[in-house]
């Protein structure tokens, strides 16, 4: 890793494609339903970010664990919805145990 002077660590070495990636340019689609509450400014946000609800209106798994506004990377690289061909397994599960 390199020091780039107080602007961040750069890794070095073969980057991979993420597992599992967010698609805003579908949330119309879905209604703009709340992905992300603010706690400090009691504002929930839709994953594009063109609505605003006031309060904890944030729905669970929209937008990751194979919701609607997430895809998965398949075997050949590409990325698809999660289904029941492609319920998100390939997506980053991290054992506790």
């Amino acid at each position: 890793m390199t020091w780039t002077g107080g602007l961040g660590i750069v890794g070095h070495g073969v980057s991979q494609p993420s597992p599992s990636r967010t698609r805003p340019d579908l949330c119309a689609e879905q209604g703009h339903p709340g992905c992300v509450y603010n706690t400090a400014l009691d504002r929930t946000w839709c994953l594009c970010g063109q609505v605003q609800y006031d309060g904890d209106q944030a729905v669970p798994h929209i937008s990751c664990c194979g919701g609607p506004l997430v895809e998965y990377l398949n075997p050949d690289g590409t990325y698809s919805p999660a289904s029941s061909t492609n319920p998100g397994r390939y997506f980053l599960h991290l054992d506790r145990s």
